[in-house]
C-alpha cells in the first residue's frame, strides 16, 4: 500500500498479486478465484453503499487489472480469453506483454496487433486512454515491459535498470526497448482519477443495474408463484 497525491486529492494505492495464476498449476478455471475476488469487493461496496445505517464507504473495489501475457504465445490463450471476457465488464483491463526483451521489435509489434485482433474478435474491451483528456504521447494498450535485474551507472551517475546481455543492455526506462514509462505514467500519474472515475460511473453502475434487474426479476417470479398458489391453499 502506498499513498499518492494528485491535485490535492489523496489516494491509497494497493497492489494485489495473484501468484500461481495459470492453467498449468490451477487448471482451466484458474481465473475464477480472481473473478470471485473482484466481484466480492464490488458486492461488499454495494452492500455498504445501500446500508440503512449508511456511513462513509471505504472503496476497496479494484480499479485496474494489469494482465500479463506470455511473449511466447501467438496472441491470447484460451485462459486469457476467458478471463478477459469476464473481467473487462468489471474492471479496467490493461494487458501487458512480459519479458519483451526475448523478442525483436518487429515480433513485439506483430504480437500486439494479434492481441488487439483477438480482443476484437472475442468482444474484449480494454482500457482506452483516448476516452480521457490525456497527453497525446500516451498510446493505448497492450504494453510491453522488461524485468530489470541489473543496475548500471552512466557517465553522469544516473542509474540505468535493465537486463544485461552479451550483445547489449535492455533498459527498462528506454521507450525504444519497452513501454514501462508509459505504463508507469498511466498507473501512477496521468490516469489515477480516470481509472477510479470510469470504474465508479460506468463499470460499477452497469454491474449495479444488472444486479438490481436480476432482483426485480426474481421478485416478480416469486410474486407470480404466490398469487397462483393462493387459490389452491384456500380450497384445501
Amino acid at each position: 500500500r502506498k499513498a499518492l497525491t494528485k491535485n490535492t486529492r489523496r489516494a491509497v494505492l494497493s497492489l494485489i498479486e495473484t501468484p500461481g495464476f495459470g492453467p498449468s498449476s490451477m487448471g482451466p478455471d484458474c481465473w475464477q478465484p480472481v473473478m470471485d475476488e473482484i466481484k466480492g469487493r464490488i458486492n461488499r461496496y454495494m452492500s455498504e453503499e445501500n446500508s440503512i445505517a449508511r456511513r462513509i464507504v471505504t472503496d476497496h473495489r479494484i480499479h485496474c487489472c494489469i494482465y500479463f501475457l506470455s511473449p511466447f504465445a501467438y496472441g491470447l490463450r484460451p485462459v486469457d480469453i476467458e478471463f478477459l471476457k469476464n473481467s473487462c465488464r468489471l474492471v479496467n483491463v490493461i494487458p501487458v506483454i512480459a519479458k519483451v526483451d526475448t523478442m525483436t521489435t518487429q515480433e513485439c509489434k506483430k504480437l500486439k496487433m494479434k492481441i488487439l485482433e483477438d480482443c476484437e474478435n472475442h468482444g474484449i474491451s480494454l482500457f482506452n486512454p483516448d476516452m480521457f483528456d490525456l497527453p497525446e504521447n500516451i498510446t493505448p494498450p497492450p504494453y510491453s515491459v522488461i524485468g530489470g535485474d541489473t543496475k548500471l551507472y552512466d557517465e553522469d551517475g544516473h542509474i540505468r535498470i535493465g537486463r544485461q546481455y552479451p550483445w547489449g543492455f535492455a533498459e527498462v526506462h528506454d521507450e525504444g526497448h519497452c513501454d514501462y514509462v508509459t505504463l508507469h505514467d498511466i498507473i501512477l500519474k496521468s490516469c489515477i482519477e480516470d481509472l477510479i472515475e470510469y470504474t465508479d460511473s460506468t463499470l460499477y453502475e452497469n454491474y449495479r443495474t444488472d444486479h438490481l434487474r436480476s432482483l426485480d426479476l426474481n421478485s416478480s417470479i416469486d410474486l407470480s408463484l404466490s398469487i397462483m398458489a393462493s387459490p389452491v391453499s384456500e380450497k384445501e
